[in-house]
């Protein structure tokens, strides 16, 4: 797909630095092979995240507003 690419691989323990760390780079979308949590749900949006792809989430205090999430099983 066009204009499309990975822009960064990180692991999992170093993703809340780099999501404060990239703020605004025009990354829209996270794909992870972990579980979405509340400090995670917290920082994204500051990165400029608009939608997570992950494995699993945690129980949130709240939906999001402006954050699309989705887990392997909305996707099955």
């Amino acid at each position: 797909m066009m204009g499309e690419e990975l822009a960064d691989e990180v692991l999992i323990v170093g993703l809340p630095e780099v999501l404060e760390s990239h703020k605004n780079n025009g990354v829209d979308t996270l794909i992870m092979d972990g579980v979405i949590t509340p400090h995670l749900v917290e920082l994204a949006p500051k990165a400029g995240i608009k939608t997570i792809v992950a494995k699993g989430k945690a129980v949130l205090p709240r939906e999001p507003i402006g954050l699309s999430l989705f887990t392997a099983e909305d996707l099955a």
